[in-house]
């Protein structure tokens, strides 16, 4: 007949790492179902079961623990709950101590993704091209300079050319500036 008290009193606590790591700990009992002292001498050991709550428990390995103690790595995000039985010499194993349960967080979340990359065209050479039309083609003609560096509008482009503002170009010519609707230079980012 199983004489062994239901002195068990689990505690939990979670570890600061993400609670991802589980201390599960109890007080062993002193006294047997009858309140005499067990003896000091004999062998104790202790079975640990747990499972996510309203779920069956399972026993946990390592089984038997040789202390009332146990480091559960890795725990299954959710609410997980813990009994535990202590088995004494000569007198058998306990009933299982009151279930305790213990929210385990998951992961914490990644950052947000970052904004969109900008992406910067500037110019790499000096030399301003205008585009003019022509039969059955586009022709560039060089109108004048640009200073290197100058901004680039990045999806106005033709060929390896991109559209530069009209007002950072100098022109050769005076009269260039107001024939010529659109500037290109070679620009890249």
């Amino acid at each position: 007949m199983n004489r062994l008290a239901l002195g068990l009193v689990l505690a939990l606590i979670a570890l600061p790492s993400f609670a991802t790591d589980v201390t599960v700990a109890c007080t062993p009992s002193t006294t047997d179902t009858t309140g005499a002292p067990l003896n000091p001498a004999a062998a104790v050991t202790f079975n640990l079961f747990g499972a996510l709550q309203g779920q069956p428990k399972q026993l946990l390995a390592p089984s038997p623990l040789t202390t009332c103690s146990s480091v559960r790595k890795n725990v299954t995000p959710g609410t997980q709950c813990y009994e535990v039985s202590q088995l004494v010499a000569g007198l058998g194993e306990s009933i299982h101590s009151p279930e305790t349960c213990l929210a385990v967080a998951g992961p914490t979340a990644a950052p947000a993704a970052p904004g969109a990359p900008t992406v910067t065209l500037v110019t790499t050479s000096t030399i301003a091209y205008g585009l003019a039309p022509s039969n059955d083609r586009f022709a560039f003609l060089i109108v004048g300079s640009v200073p290197l560096g100058t901004a680039c509008l990045p999806d106005q482009s033709a060929n390896t050319f991109h559209v530069v503002p009209r007002a950072s170009v100098t022109y050769d010519k005076p009269y260039t500036s107001k024939t010529v609707t659109t500037v290109l230079a070679l620009c890249s980012g």
